[in-house]
């Protein structure tokens, strides 16, 4: 008899290998999801949730404080939906740690309800094509027929090798098994974790988070810019001195009348007097230019004269 293999065996083998290959496909794009959705994710974060709490603060007076409040809550929900959904992907992209017993592979593999009944049809399948009540009992099966294959006298060899090659094929049958229930699991993380109800969930708060945080920066800011508006303001008036006290907002603050004090009696005497001089000069000047007699001027003199001596 010959010590090829059975067909049985390289056909295990061959799904094995397909399996195996399926599972690095899977992990291989889920990785690389993984790393965009957190580059992207801490990018965004960076962008408007650190950069939004520095350009608000100190934020100004009167701000309401459900207003502070949506902004660090967008900026937390933003870092919670990232840092789930990574740790998602992360999962569905861990190698399965399989073993015929199925309470084991749970146990290792800390898989949930679903995962656990994909891998205890595979492994029912398996073990039922082969005429076994489960994969622990077909891996037995595959071990006692080595066993005897190793204790066979040499005068039975050629039955030995017939039970090394019947072992091999049963021990091939338990891993493409395994493998085919792994793979399973894998497909199933990857697609939760892209289109699961959780995912979607996480992807709706960090959306909210973002408009969150972007609504109630622009919030704080606008009241920034409407106070540094309003005193600007309110120093123009001041300024122009064209508006009193009553007529300011209460955003300027209280501030003394502009308008001009009033003049005292003896101040306003000596302002005539003054101009009264200036007339009479002025007079002067045009009698001795145009060749006139200063009579037209006596009387400015004779005031100038009587509100001087009034003064005194």
């Amino acid at each position: 008899m010959s010590d090829e293999a059975l067909p049985g065996t390289s056909r295990a083998n061959t799904h094995s290998e397909g399996f195996r290959g399926t599972m690095d496909k899977i992990r291989s794009r889920t990785d690389t999801t993984a790393k965009g959705l957190a580059a992207i994710g801490t990018a965004a974060i960076g962008a408007v949730g650190y950069a939004k709490l520095a350009d608000v603060f100190p934020y100004p007076d009167g701000v309401p404080w459900l207003v502070v409040a949506a902004l660090f809550a967008g900026v937390c929900a933003m870092v919670v939906a990232v840092g789930f959904l990574v740790r998602r992907f992360f999962r569905a992209g861990q190698s399965v740690i399989t073993h015929p017993d199925l309470s084991v592979a749970a146990r290792l593999n800390e898989l949930d309800q679903g995962e656990e009944k994909l891998l205890d049809d595979a492994y029912r399948d398996a073990a039922f094509a082969n005429g076994a009540n489960s994969l622990v009992d077909l891996e037995k099966q595959a071990r006692d027929l080595e066993s005897a294959a190793l204790k066979s006298p040499p005068s039975e060899k050629e039955q030995a090798n017939a039970k090394h090659r019947q072992a091999e094929r049963l021990f091939a049958e338990v891993q493409a098994a395994q493998d085919r229930g792994a793979t399973f699991i894998v497909r199933r993380r990857s697609t939760y974790a892209l289109f699961g109800w959780k995912s979607l969930l996480f992807l709706g708060l960090f959306v909210s988070g973002w408009y969150s945080t972007a609504l109630a920066a622009d919030a704080i800011e606008g009241a920034r810019t409407g106070e540094i508006e309003v005193a600007k303001s309110c120093a123009e008036a001041r300024e122009k001195k064209t508006v009193v006290k009553d007529k300011l907002p209460g955003i300027c603050g209280e501030e003394e009348e502009t308008t001009e004090e009033e003049a005292s009696a003896g101040k306003t005497a000596a302002d005539g007097v003054a101009a009264l001089a200036t007339a009479r000069a002025d007079c002067r000047a045009a009698a001795e230019k145009r060749g006139e007699s200063q009579r037209a001027c006596a009387s400015l003199e004779r005031a100038l004269k009587a509100s001087v001596a009034s003064t005194r």
